[in-house]
């Protein structure tokens, strides 16, 4: 009736470490290179092709903006989760010592 649910929260903690991790690099990467580069194309690059070709790579920039905020909201629901997954166990182990 019940499913068994295994977490490991080490295991887990690392996990949220992670991908906290992984979003800020991508953040990073996003805004300090793709500046940099966008800047490199506006004194290299003149016309029409070069404004449509920035245009496009600030949308792609946004896009992978996105992304990094999504993976950072991830990692802090998983901080919330394991958070409250550990004052659960902590709190199930009190009850079953105080009952024993």
């Amino acid at each position: 009736m019940f499913d068994n649910i295994n977490i490991d929260l080490k295991r887990d903690q690392e996990q949220q470490e992670e991908l906290q991790e992984i979003a800020g690099k991508i953040a990073k990467l996003s805004e300090e290179d793709f500046n940099e580069v966008v800047s490199i194309l506006k004194n290299n690059w003149n016309g029409k092709n070069s404004v449509d070709y920035i245009r496009k790579f600030r949308k792609l920039q946004s896009m992978i903006n996105e992304t990094a905020n999504h993976i950072g909201q991830a990692a802090k629901t998983m901080q919330i989760i394991l958070k409250d997954t550990k004052e659960t166990e902590k709190r199930n182990r009190a009850l079953f010592h105080d009952n024993r």
